[in-house]
């Protein structure tokens, strides 16, 4: 009975005419409420997927107030769709949260219109040759190479209740009727969102968007130990900092990436991001890639710190069996090096001894798991001589 009320409702409703709203943040997601049977509908690679909130209680048959439109993950677009909803004010949206949606700050459902999720297919990913060399004065300016402006934003963070800043580095001759993909890069542990000036990052990259080996891009580089109000001192490596920077998850997903999309012209899917980050960045660009996958194609963990795994430092973010990714981010069994959709990297100083074997464990954890993916060893320790060849090797593997 409710699968056939729900198609009837379904199908009635493709034919409402499209009424004014307005954007606000947030997102409903089917998580926390009991949903009537869904209606879905197919359009080429596409589901689109309607379901009804259904707060029917004993005795009752069904009592849907809402419907509520999704489309398939991965790679979520923003279309707009004429469905009849009942009234429903922006705060009670707001408190709706999806960590998993692509827009953030541009979904959700108002009056007598929803949102609909359009999804695209991601593009195969390859991994590239085994040629991890870099060429001489690839991190310096060179003669008839054009370079990015380096600016410092302020944006508002809801996750630390305070204003922070983060550095753009943005691609020459910056055009805003352009759109362009986006690399966060990552700072270590006793960095800020300055500490990648010090390896070169618009040069490295420039010199490759010159020789065509990259794409133009913009280059984030946020400050990832989130604390409250951004105040207060921890010891450097105790379990109370860790947890500074594992709070960065939140404020990329619900302040910083939010901020990027609405003021900068940047292509929207996951096959148009990236993030890594060196150290303690490596370990937090695992932690944010891995569990916003369907925000992130490319994951560059360069030396990464320990804590991914279990180990002396704690629990871990991960354990052997999930860090991992789910099948369709994983490519088919049968042909994963030639189906994959997701390029992580990871990398070891040939003579790092401080972070030791963590990055082999990492690698070695996510053969275990099928996880097709690059482990490299550069030559070098735990500095900028490592971390702008590892810059140099996945800048020119990512935005495929």
């Amino acid at each position: 009975m409710k699968r056939t009320f729900a198609f009837i409702c379904f199908f009635l409703c493709l034919n409402i005419v499209q009424a004014d709203t307005f954007e606000i943040k947030g997102n409903p997601i089917i998580t926390d409420r009991f949903t009537a049977d869904p209606a879905a509908l197919v359009v080429g690679d596409t589901v689109y997927l309607y379901v009804g909130h259904d707060e029917a209680k004993e005795g009752e048959m069904f009592n849907i107030k809402e419907w509520l439109c999704y489309g398939t993950i991965p790679y979520i677009e923003q279309t707009k769709a004429g469905i009849t909803v009942p009234p429903k004010t922006a705060e009670e949206v707001a408190q709706i949260k999806n960590p998993y949606a692509d827009r953030p700050s541009e979904v959700g459902i108002l009056g007598k219109k929803t949102y609909m999720f359009e999804a695209t297919p991601s593009k195969p990913k390859s991994l590239g040759d085994d040629d991890f060399s870099t060429p001489a004065g690839f991190d310096t300016r060179k003669f008839g190479v054009e370079y990015g402006e380096i600016k410092t934003i302020t944006y508002f963070s809801t996750t630390t209740e305070n204003d922070r800043k983060a550095t753009i580095i943005l691609p020459p001759n910056f055009d805003e009727s352009k759109k362009y993909p986006v690399l966060y890069l990552l700072h270590g542990i006793g960095g800020n969102e300055r500490e990648w000036l010090g390896g070169n990052p618009n040069e490295v990259i420039n010199n490759l968007v010159t020789e065509g080996k990259t794409k133009e891009m913009l280059v984030v580089i946020p400050n990832i130990r989130a604390r409250h109000k951004d105040a207060g001192e921890t010891e450097g490596f105790s379990p109370a900092r860790f947890r500074e920077f594992d709070n960065s998850l939140n404020d990329m997903r619900d302040d910083l990436m939010p901020y990027i999309e609405k003021n900068y012209p940047v292509l929207s899917g996951r096959d148009n991001r990236a993030v890594a980050g060196l150290s303690m960045g490596g370990r937090s660009a695992l932690h944010v890639g891995i569990n916003f996958i369907d925000l992130f194609a490319y994951i560059g963990a360069f030396t990464p710190a320990p804590g991914v795994l279990p180990g002396p430092r704690g629990e871990g973010l991960f354990t052997k069996e999930t860090l991992t990714l789910p099948r369709e981010y994983s490519g088919n069994k049968e042909n994963r090096r030639n189906t994959i959709n997701t390029l992580i990297m990871i990398t070891k100083g040939s003579t790092d001894g401080v972070v030791g074997n963590n990055p082999t464990d990492y690698s070695n954890a996510l053969k275990e798991n099928e996880i097709e993916h690059i482990y490299t060893i550069t030559e070098g320790g735990h500095d900028f001589n490592v971390w702008k060849v590892d810059l140099y090797n996945f800048a020119k593997r990512i935005f495929q």
